[in-house]
């Protein structure tokens, strides 16, 4: 067996590592960057450095070489996502080590609802006792350090049973710790935990290889009570509705309709802008097309420049001023959200400076020139600065394009395969915390939804948390959630033959029709 040594502050110890995985990957299964927003190898924030106190020193790459200064490559520092292991490896790592993450919880639950999204677990509940008062809290998805998004996560996961064991073992922890010897037995509380589908597996520790390869299939369901582990109470999980369009969707579907009853109008369309885009085009009350496409962290403010989850003192938007563009919400130097992205590139298209094919320039007006002024060339490559900080570069602009086109795309498949035109369209209701910060009017700029719908979209919010919520006191909800396993149709844009050429035909900062 392989090992390696590693010291992190006040300890060192060796750790087994698999060859076929890069360092990061290895420290993650080892217990280490838990909680961490990784950007999954991309090289882009920087959260995974390393200190090699063996020699020779491996050659730093490009990326390396550009985020780390020469004084700081001599001294060894690297990033462990860009290396592999080898027997005599010898580190240092000065963030990310393991930590006593959680502290037991002591509160006796009486209803909880749990949303293990890829990127935050969030919850709602309520304690015995105190029935009429709701408490909520978030945290970091533990797993985060072994991936940004599903499809890393589930190619740790399927390099072996350590790494799914690890995946696993990371929320479990955080649910062992939440729930605490108090809720076990006869004073167990009523739980429903909802997801998508690779959170759901990866929970469960069920095979991901028919989420893994096509053609994609469903080898469990779910919407059924389960125990999960001898420390947690059984728990609801709700149905899955395809192979990406997870219980997070179904329980969207359920909470829309228990939301507005019959004021509902058809047909409208549920859209979670996640690392897993999933969408719903809804017909009627008991007619639903789905879809999915990877989308990427990028909206989650992961594995961009100055790129953070939106939280206190970040930026999550930007104003135009005749001295240019300025921070419209928190600071830059607390980092950016992916709606701070969202809103910087749209005005920066407005006012042109930002091409539709993604490339900056000077704009021709004279504030588009007075922004222009702040582009220089990084590295053969335009990036965009303010106060001396790279806000914006060409690598950025590219992780968010193909976010918008995987949206234009899903949007495109559903009213063709629907037989219908945006216009048609009712509502889009925006779902998750990241709608609460979307612009509608940036939606439309940046070309992720077309003009027809600019008025029509809400934020909706958690649709996914409310409808495990809404499953907790309506007694009819979860045989209304399981039927919709029969009243849906799931399209799999990922199989379609043309999918690149159809993708990259939509890779533009405009809403581009036809599938």
């Amino acid at each position: 067996m392989t090992e390696i040594l590693v010291e992190y502050p006040g300890r060192f110890r060796k750790i087994p590592v698999d060859p076929g995985l890069t360092i990061a990957q290895n420290l993650f299964v080892a217990g280490f960057f838990r909680g961490i927003p990784l950007c999954s190898g991309l090289g882009h924030c920087g959260l995974c450095r390393i200190r090699f106190l063996s020699v020779p020193l491996p050659r730093p790459d490009d990326v390396e070489s550009k985020l780390f200064s020469p004084e700081c490559l001599e001294e060894g520092w690297r990033l462990s996502c860009r290396h592999y292991p080898d027997p005599n490896t010898h580190i240092e790592v000065r963030q990310g080590a393991p930590v006593t993450p959680f502290s037991p919880s002591s509160i006796s639950w009486e209803k909880v609802a749990i949303d293990i999204g890829t990127t935050t677990i969030k919850w709602q509940g309520t304690q015995r006792g105190q029935e009429n008062k709701v408490h909520k809290g978030q945290c970091p998805n533990p797993q985060l350090g072994g991936g940004s998004d599903v499809m890393a996560r589930m190619g740790l996961a399927l390099h072996g049973y350590a790494m799914q064991d690890a995946l696993q073992q990371a929320v479990l922890d955080w649910l062992r710790s939440f729930f605490c010897l108090v809720n076990l037995g006869e004073d167990a509380p009523e739980v429903v935990i909802t997801g998508n589908a690779v959170m759901l597996y990866l929970l469960l520790g069920k095979p991901l290889t028919g989420l893994a390869t096509a053609p994609y299939v469903l080898d469990y369901f779910f919407g059924e009570k389960v125990r999960i582990d001898p420390d947690v109470p059984a728990v609801y999980i709700p149905p899955l509705l395809s192979p990406f369009v997870g219980a997070d969707i179904s329980c969207g579907i359920s909470h829309l309709k228990h939301l507005f009853g019959e004021t509902i109008r058809y047909p409208f369309i549920l859209a979670d802008f996640g690392t897993n885009g999933e969408f719903v085009l809804a017909l009627a009350a008991d007619k639903f097309l789905v879809t999915s496409v990877a989308m990427g962290p990028a909206l989650e403010g992961v594995g961009l420049s100055q790129g953070k989850m939106a939280g206190s003192g970040v930026c999550t938007s930007f104003s135009l001023t005749p001295a240019g563009i300025l921070p419209g919400t928190g600071r830059i130097n607390n980092g950016i959200s992916g709606s701070g992205y969202l809103s910087l590139l749209a005005l920066l298209h407005r006012t042109g400076v930002l091409l539709d094919d993604g490339r900056l320039r000077c704009g021709t007006t004279p504030l588009g020139r007075r922004i222009g002024r702040q582009i220089e060339n990084d590295h053969g490559r335009s990036t965009l600065y303010f106060d001396g900080v790279n806000i914006l570069t060409g690598q950025d602009i590219e992780e968010i394009l193909k976010v918008k086109a995987s949206c234009n795309y899903a949007l495109e498949a559903l009213f063709e395969h629907a037989g219908i035109k945006a216009h048609q369209i009712t509502s889009v209701y925006l779902a998750g915390s990241l709608g609460e910060h979307f612009s509608s009017a940036d939606l439309v700029e940046l070309g992720f939804v077309p003009l027809s719908l600019q008025h029509k979209i809400h934020a909706v919010g958690n649709t996914s948390l409310a409808g495990a919520w809404d499953l907790l006191h309506d007694p009819e909800g979860k045989k209304n959630i399981k039927d919709l396993q029969k009243q849906v149709l799931s399209i799999a844009l990922a199989g379609e033959i043309d999918f690149t050429t159809r993708f990259v035909h939509k890779m533009f900062f405009r809403y581009v029709q036809g599938h």
